[in-house]
């Protein structure tokens, strides 16, 4: 295989990474690529402190080797002068790195614009060396290694990385042409920043691609796990669902909130599936399922789907003056849905039985539960389509 054909292919597999890549990042929603896209700009800005110690370290070094060197006082001058600007960027670098990562809240744009800034000055930097190095001794050391730093540290896209190897490559080729290199010197500049530039995007898509699978498994996790809490039939929360939302809730709001818990069934459901079909009982749970929703009063009500045609809504500090009225209209609204019922023995509609019971958190969970599902049973023994509060049986407007 020719060097040219690896070239060809080389460029051809990181273009279809970087096409899966782009793929992959349609499937996660806008809120993680963002997330992303801080995580990618606070990397490369950490990794601008050791790198600007590392180089401010090496430059000293070497302008004391250079001035040792036997070279005219002009390119001595020259030397120091792009070496204190060079000492200059560095530590600037490091202090706004420090700055940036430490203040209460990192931001995207300030890490981006800094990273960015910091290579194109380095590079330039670099370049002047690269120059010096040309007139001085016909030398071509420092090209080559600001080419490997410049792809092995910052996670540059594809066109930043595409303007600073050009930039590099036409400012070191002209000073070369400039003066005098041979043809195979100078072949060797453009092959050294086409490997840099390859490695560059190497580098950069094999950082992407991981980071796009992580998010992809992080919410791939995050579907597990509300797959586990929520009903997949009618999209409410299941027993575990509601519990632990409950019990977040409870906990962020601290102690001494009313809690109360109305547990509803459809009466003769079992005769409904019988005479329709399981299948128009499943559209009868989905109808009741989205009246639950609706009646809910804000977002810290909750309503889950407890197991077969059960379901339980959880009212959080509702004045105790409210719950008998928000349990009536619950009942009202699905007797409203006009759904046929499988007999006339309670209504020509399909209706439901509510028992209530309230408590003051912190509650237990399974206690409440209870109550509230003895107070149904009390609903289900009175003629069903009616309210159990307490002791109190009422059937509202039938």
């Amino acid at each position: 295989m020719s060097f040219f054909t690896f070239l060809k292919n080389s460029l051809s597999d990181e273009r279809q990474i970087l096409r899966q890549s782009e793929a992959d990042q349609l499937q996660l929603p806008a809120e993680m690529l963002e997330r992303l896209d801080t995580e990618n700009a606070v990397v490369n800005v950490r990794r601008l402190v050791p790198f600007s110690a590392l180089i401010f370290l090496i430059e000293i070094l070497n302008q004391a080797v250079i001035f040792t060197a036997d070279i005219s006082p002009a390119a001595h001058g020259a030397y120091l002068a792009a070496g204190a600007s060079m000492l200059a960027l560095m530590v600037t670098a490091a202090a706004l790195a420090y700055r940036f990562l430490t203040a209460p809240v990192v931001e995207r744009r300030r890490c981006k614009s800094l990273y960015r800034a910091f290579w194109w000055l380095f590079s330039i930097n670099m370049l002047v060396f690269v120059a010096l190095e040309i007139i001085t001794r016909r030398l071509t050391n420092n090209y080559f290694y600001l080419l490997i730093l410049t792809a092995a540290f910052p996670l540059l896209s594809r066109k930043e990385a595409f303007w600073l190897f050009g930039l590099d490559a036409a400012v070191a080729i002209h000073v070369a042409v400039v003066f005098g290199f041979t043809a195979q010197q100078l072949l060797q500049l453009p092959l050294i920043a086409v490997f840099a530039l390859i490695l560059s995007r190497v580098l950069y898509n094999a950082h992407r691609s991981n980071d796009i699978t992580l998010a992809r498994l992080e919410v791939s996790n995050q579907k597990l796990a509300a797959l586990a809490r929520t009903d997949p039939l009618t999209g409410l929360l299941n027993r575990r669902g509601v519990q632990e939302t409950l019990d977040e809730t409870l906990s962020q709001n601290g102690g001494g909130l009313g809690v109360v818990f109305l547990m509803v069934d459809i009466d003769l459901f079992k005769s409904y599936n019988d005479r329709f079909g399981h299948n128009q009982g499943d559209v009868c749970l989905q109808k009741v399922a989205d009246t639950l929703r609706r009646c809910v009063r804000g977002p810290a009500d909750l309503a889950a789907r407890i197991g077969g045609e059960e379901f339980l809504v959880v009212l959080i500090d509702c004045p105790a003056m409210e719950v008998l009225p928000a349990a009536q209209r619950l009942r009202q609204k699905v007797l409203d849905l006009g759904l046929e019922a499988a007999t006339d023995a309670v209504n020509r509609c399909v209706t439901v039985s509510v028992g209530t019971a309230s408590a003051r958190a912190p509650i237990d969970f399974t206690t409440l539960y209870n109550q509230a599902d003895k107070a149904l049973y009390q609903a289900k023994n009175a003629g069903r389509n009616c309210v159990v509060l307490g002791s109190r049986i009422d059937c509202g407007t039938k």
